[in-house]
């Protein structure tokens, strides 16, 4: 490979944040002896937030939930719209919520609440300065609508300040209210908050963006913070016509129908702004709630994200690993379709987020048409199936099993989605009085190929996973015993810090300490792989892989990068040398990288029978951004060829007499 296609290479992906969430390892079947978690009680759940039960206290919200309990459910999920309970700045009517749990608790039943936010107070929306929305708006500058259930819908724009601040003030009333009933607040088994029409915590879909200004201007400043400088993203974007300004960078439009392994270096960033605006607007909603009453538990409701959102990112969002906005939260809700692996998803959300409670939803009949036979041989294979799933659900770890879309006969769904109408709801009510089991997780989080085999009997969606995140064929998979990562936003620990060393920074997520593990083939790089059980990375498509301190190359070759944090003069200390002798021997470059232009600072052919090595010192100053790119390549026969390298890079104090010319030492 040529200087200039290893360097364009590199510049291609160095500023990729990634980091790793993986595959859990699975519960498998659990075994009887299972250890119950002491002083739980599984929740069975029915949803009220239709508008005829949901928002009325008397007459059909409490035959709704005599017939709820009737049976066998123990709790019901609440609906708290914004715009009917905050009818002015600072007045609230909590007259239905509180008769709600009132009647509840004289039916010695629990509830848990949906804080609404799909519909903004009218006083809210009387406060918007002129030009504003509050919404999601599309490239016309018009809010983006969704219709839905007969009705018009709208999200709310994640990047107005004021708005975060009033959602932020809503949720901290509302704890604070049921902290001060004390006769209530033990009703209440924890908060979500939802704002799509199908009462989702995520964005409806990848396509439905927010193209406002305030929107744009978040992102400008996301991407300055990424980069630094508009010339680190004109170089590693490699736009053809290259930004003045950051200001001039706009929203991409985005391709729903690709998968993220697909995606450009700009759509990547682009991922990864809309994962880090969905976080900080969760944020803003728990720590409401937290601030309203600290003990209140808190929790979001997730789709598809739950299932996909941490191999890889979930294109069908937009977003990378769930982890990095649900990590931290009390409660995890899990509205999985009918005919997913359901077990897969509720050890990868327990494996991925510990201490988390999760609850699981059984949703409405939507897959009946699709279905072969007569209406009664498909509602009976149905049955059949939402009982598999709660049942499933409970043996997987999950506190609850919560029934959403299944009131027929109360809201104007279809009389057979009515739930006296299906037996598995009382088939699952005698599951419903056992306490809450942990089943044990084996070995960490990581689980390799091989395992993901054994306790998914799915063959077909192990497939999907491993063709959409990494190989083709289920036999090129099976033969590595790795694990196939995700992308996830990490926060930075290096803005402080003066000296990285590359053994002692070593771990499974990328770009933490400004570290990032790569693999160098055909002019073009791809995220190395965390081997959980080898504790090392290891590249998806060869025997290439990084080791803490060594690099072994093999049809491909491994490649670490170190960004500069922060401007300053740095020393970088290493010795590269083979670990034994024998073979034909490897090449050893180094390279930075400062904006637009890059230079090769070592270059050395270390022999097989040499174990000794090349030690180099050399002293540079660098700028934030700019990148030390260290590669190993074998000549011919990558055997014998693991190199010890152990990069060490210290900013040095002001003032300090150091060389400059950078050269080896």
């Amino acid at each position: 490979m040529t200087r200039a296609s290893f360097v364009s290479a590199v510049a291609a992906v160095f500023v990729l944040l990634g980091a790793c969430a993986t595959f859990p390892v699975g519960a498998g079947n659990p075994t009887p002896d299972s250890p119950v978690i002491a002083g739980s009680e599984r929740i069975f759940q029915l949803e009220a937030l239709s508008k005829l039960v949901g928002r009325n206290a008397e007459g059909p919200f409490r035959r709704f939930v005599d017939e709820a309990r009737a049976l066998g459910m123990n709790a019901i999920k609440l609906d708290l719209p914004w715009r009917f309970t905050e009818v002015e700045r600072g007045r609230f009517d909590w007259n239905r919520i509180d008769a709600q749990l009132v009647y509840l608790a004289s039916k010695g039943m629990k509830a848990s609440i949906a804080i609404s936010l799909r519909e903004l107070p009218e006083w809210l929306v009387a406060s918007r300065q002129e030009g504003q929305h509050w919404v999601m708006e599309n490239e016309r500058g018009r809010p983006c609508t969704l219709f839905l259930f007969g009705e018009h819908f709208y999200v709310p724009s994640f990047h107005v300040p004021a708005l975060r601040e009033a959602v932020s003030a809503y949720h901290q009333a509302i704890a604070a209210h049921f902290r001060e009933q004390p006769s209530l607040r033990p009703t209440i088994l924890y908060y979500i908050t939802t704002w799509t029409p199908s009462f989702e915590s995520e964005y409806p879909w990848v396509a439905y963006c927010d193209f406002s200004d305030a929107a744009h201007a978040d992102y400008q400043q996301f991407l300055e913070r990424t980069y630094g400088r508009i010339e680190t993203l004109n170089y590693v974007w490699g736009v053809e016509r290259p930004y003045q300004t950051f200001t001039n960078v706009s929203i991409p439009p985005i391709d729903g129908s690709r998968g993220t392994p697909d995606l450009t270096v700009a759509d990547q960033d682009w991922f990864a702004f809309r994962t880090d605006s969905l976080a900080r607007w969760v944020r803003a909603c728990r720590d409401g709630i937290k601030s309203g009453d600290p003990s209140a538990p808190y929790g979001i409701q997730l789709s598809v994200t739950a299932q996909e959102g941490a191999a890889g990112g979930c294109a069908k969002r937009g977003t990378y690993g769930f982890p990095s906005y649900a990590e931290g939260l009390d409660w995890l809700v899990v509205d999985d379709a009918p005919d997913t692996d359901h077990s897969f998803t509720l050890d990868n959300v327990r494996a991925s987020l510990p201490g988390t409670k999760i609850v699981s939803e059984i949703d409405g009949p939507q897959l009946a048409a699709n279905m072969r036979g007569s209406k009664a041989t498909r509602e009976a294979a149905l049955d059949r199936r939402y009982f598999e799933q709660g049942s499933l659900s409970w043996e997987h770890g999950a506190y609850g099993v919560e029934a959403g879309n299944w009131s027929g006969g109360w809201d104007g769904l279809p009389p057979e989605q009515a739930i006296a109408n299906w037996p598995f709801f009382k088939r699952l009510a005698p599951l419903a009085t056992r306490p809450v089991t942990k089943p044990a997780v084996r070995g960490s989080r990581h689980v390799s190929v091989q395992e993901l085999f054994a306790h998914h009997e799915d063959s077909s969606f192990v497939d999907k996973v491993l063709r959409d995140y990494a190989h083709d064929s289920r036999s090129g998979a099976a033969a590595l015993d790795i694990v196939y990562d995700c992308d996830q936003l990490v926060a930075d620990p290096a803005e402080g810090r003066d000296a990285f060393v590359f053994s002692k920074d070593f771990g499974s997520r990328q770009g933490a300490a400004r570290w990032q593990y790569l693999d160098l083939h055909d002019r073009r790089f791809t995220r190395l792989v965390w081997d959980g059980n080898a504790s090392r990375w290891q590249s998806p498509t060869s025997t290439a892989r990084i080791s803490k301190g060594a690099l072994e190359p093999g049809s491909t070759d491994p490649v670490i990068l170190w960004i500069a944090p922060r401007a300053g003069k740095v020393a970088v200390d290493a010795t590269a040398r083979k670990e034994s002798a024998g073979g034909d021997g490897v090449l050893v470059e180094m390279w930075q990288l400062v904006g637009r232009t890059s230079e090769k600072v070592l270059d050395a052919e270390i022999q097989g029978s040499d174990t000794t090595g090349h030690p180099f010192q050399l002293h540079r100053d660098v700028k934030a951004g700019d990148v030390f790119a260290f590669r190993v390549s074998a000549r011919h026969d990558p055997r014998y060829d693991r190199v010890l390298l152990d990069p060490k890079i210290t900013y040095q104090a002001k003032g300090a007499t150091t060389p400059t010319d950078g050269a080896p030492r």
